[in-house]
């Protein structure tokens, strides 16, 4: 991601940015529920893993706590907070 963005605007700062997660759906998961974000810049990459409890959340309240997560990421790696 950090890559195609640099390329994309290759006179300004750039971020990637990645997010993965297993989160509720219609099939029975074994594992728990997670996900991990990173976000690349030219200082490096930070990642961040979330522990979700199973079975607390819907896939709605799931995928709430994972974009808050991807956002305060970026939040933090532009310095603004």
């Amino acid at each position: 991601a950090l890559l195609r963005a640099e390329r994309l605007e290759p006179d300004d700062e750039v971020l990637g940015v990645a997010c993965t997660a297993t989160l509720v759906s219609d099939r029975p998961k074994k594992g728990d529920h997670r996900a991990h974000v990173a976000v690349a810049s030219a200082a490096g990459v930070t990642d961040h893993r979330v522990d979700l409890v199973k079975g607390c959340l819907d896939r709605k309240g799931e995928d709430r706590v994972v974009a808050d997560a991807v956002l305060n990421a970026v939040v933090r790696a532009c310095r603004v907070a």
